[in-house]
């Protein structure tokens, strides 16, 4: 008798989103682990089979109707890749291409491992899965499976009985919270959260990315200092380190769009106190976390009202993030829930295996919107790991880079200065506050009376024509706020078309909160010129430069060519900028 079995609400989810993009490997999620060592291929192999043999998960083929239970094999190939010039180049090559090809749900393949031969006592093991069947707990899970039944082969010990429930008890437990009180009690919970929310901001200035597509990453080690300073803040605060980098993100979004409120996405997994704590499956969700900045926290107070709300909505995580998407009427637009997410990836991966150094390496997260901050911390005892994933269409490799830089570095100045407003911390990489002190000299031209409000929509004036891109052959009306196309970047292109001189309106009695809200009257201008004031200030966090400079009354200062990179505003006061927009930089 076939065993028929209806998806989770995660896995349709996952199911919808591939259906509607067959084409793409947005939900390949993909690891390798780095074994140096005597290890005894044979008999990984061997352990790899039983690990999965084990996993009730994963023995299913989909259906247009669901999940069938049925019996399979994990066919782990062993590749000799030791006449290659570079062995650990072309095996992590062969994972790209593998974790980049689509795969099919009602097809097979949906997950596969490859032991790579790199050197006389060295290995590759990688693990690739659909994210229908796995998440990153899941995966974690599976691999310490292995690792448990190698120990004990090695040493001559009977097989260890596996700790793995039955993914049928995780459909059961599924299904009742479908049925029961307690959804719809979460459900009102978070609609109660949302309500009279503000669209949420990103660093990349752009709607929701809808089209799917590989990430964009960028990845370096969290120093010492700094793991040692989110320790410290985490004491001060009594809560979790992991909360306080939750904070400082949160803070980073802040600072770099000005915005007084942000929300971000916090993957969760659903499994303590469920059948799913010991089963290898997905059951990720994603709840928002908004957190306020109208008074100018200090990190430690926002990392107090992180951990708040964190302990305020735990109960109620089970709601869907697709179902509050319905919900919200956000489900066939461009609007996002959530600006970016902040997945923390704290599994014990401490292999063990005997006489051999191990190491876990990240090769795909998955599904991507706008941008992901991946910390990695596998209690192995290796340094931290963050990955920022960012979705091509609206982050480049270097604006990534230069947003992981930027944040590094932000990070070390509030952790130093935990009780000082966040609005305070240090933005200007090495060399940024050089340049616009360069900036400074030169000639200094009058300004007739204007004000803000006449200077830009002057400029739209001027190239009316200017607000179609390259990529979109349609002729618009700059002030037509009903016509298609992205306001944000028919502004500014417009700006950029008119030639328009980067200027500062002098008024030396403003701070920099008072130019933030200068720029953000503009969206009450009709059409695209104000349809949306985050095109000017968070496009200074994508491929564009934004910079405020102290003047003195007197006059009206022209500032040179832009600097490579990110440059945002960081004084006390300061006149109200209009330009420098640098639009049409690599994606």
């Amino acid at each position: 008798m076939v065993d028929f079995w209806p998806l989770t609400s995660a896995q349709q989810g996952v199911w919808l989103g591939q259906q509607l993009a067959p084409e793409s490997p947005q939900f390949n999620i993909a690891e390798y682990v780095d074994i140096s060592g005597p290890v005894e291929i044979s008999v990984l192999v061997a352990c790899i089979e039983t690990a999965v043999a084990e996993a009730s998960a994963l023995h299913v083929r989909f259906v247009e109707s669901g999940q069938v239970r049925t019996a399979v094999t994990a066919e782990v190939a062993v590749i000799d890749l030791l006449d290659e010039a570079d062995p650990v180049a072309a095996a992590r090559s062969w994972m790209l291409r593998d974790v980049a090809v689509p795969r099919s749900l009602t097809g097979g393949d949906l997950f596969a491992h490859r032991v790579f031969r790199v050197g006389d006592r060295r290995i590759l093991w990688y693990h690739r899965a659909h994210h229908i069947l796995l998440d990153g707990y899941g995966m974690a899970l599976l691999t310490g499976r292995v690792a448990e039944l190698y120990r004990a082969a090695v040493d001559g010990l009977p097989t260890p009985p596996t700790t793995f429930g039955d993914w049928s008890a995780v459909i059961a437990a599924d299904r009742a919270y479908a049925a029961s009180a307690d959804r719809e009690r979460d459900r009102a919970f978070w609609l109660d959260q949302l309500a009279d929310r503000p669209a949420p901001v990103t660093l990349s200035g752009a709607a929701r990315a809808t089209a799917p597509a590989s990430p964009v990453r960028a990845n370096a080690v969290l120093p010492p200092d700094i793991v040692a300073g989110l320790h410290a803040t985490a004491r001060a605060a009594r809560t979790n380190w992991t909360e306080v980098l939750i904070a400082a993100v949160a803070g980073y979004l802040h600072r770099m769009t000005g915005a007084a409120q942000v929300c971000l996405a916090l993957p969760v997994m659903l499994r303590t106190g469920t059948p799913a704590l010991r089963v290898p499956c997905m059951t990720l969700n994603g709840i928002p976390l908004w957190i306020e900045f109208g008074d100018d926290p200090a990190l430690i107070d926002v990392t107090v009202r992180v951990a708040r709300q964190l302990v305020r909505g735990r109960r109620h995580h089970r709601y869907r993030a697709e179902d509050l998407r319905r919900d919200l009427g956000l489900v066939g637009t461009d609007r996002a829930m959530y600006g970016p997410s902040v997945n923390l990836m704290l599994f014990d991966y401490d292999l063990r295996i005997p006489m051999c150094d191990s190491v876990v390496h990240n090769i795909s997260a998955g599904m991507i919107d706008d941008l992901v901050f991946n910390l990695y911390d596998r209690a192995d005892g290796a340094d931290p790991m963050l990955y920022l994933d960012g979705h091509p269409a609206v982050y480049s490799s270097e604006t990534l880079n230069t947003h992981l830089r930027r944040f590094l570095h932000f990070l070390r100045a509030v952790l130093e200065l935990p009780g000082v407003p966040v609005r305070d911390a240090d933005l200007l990489l090495p060399g940024e506050r050089e340049t616009l002190r360069a900036w400074e000299t030169g000639p200094v031209r009058n300004w007739p009376e204007r004000n803000l409000r006449d200077l830009f929509v002057e400029a739209i004036d001027r190239a009316p024509q200017a607000s179609a891109g390259a990529e979109d052959t349609n002729t618009t009306d700059p002030h037509d706020g009903s016509r298609g196309g992205s306001d944000d970047s028919r502004t500014m292109r417009a700006l950029a078309s008119a030639a328009m001189s980067p200027v500062i309106v002098p008024d030396s009695t403003r701070t920099e909160r008072d130019c933030r809200g200068g720029v953000g009257q503009l969206s009450r201008l009709p059409g695209p010129a104000g349809a949306n004031a985050a095109g000017m200030r968070a496009f200074a966090g994508g491929d564009s430069a934004q910079v405020a400079k102290p003047v003195d009354p007197g006059g009206v200062r022209p500032l040179g060519a832009p600097v490579c990179g990110t440059v945002v505003p960081d004084v006390a006061h300061c006149g109200l900028l209009l330009g420098t927009w640098v639009l049409g930089s690599p994606r």
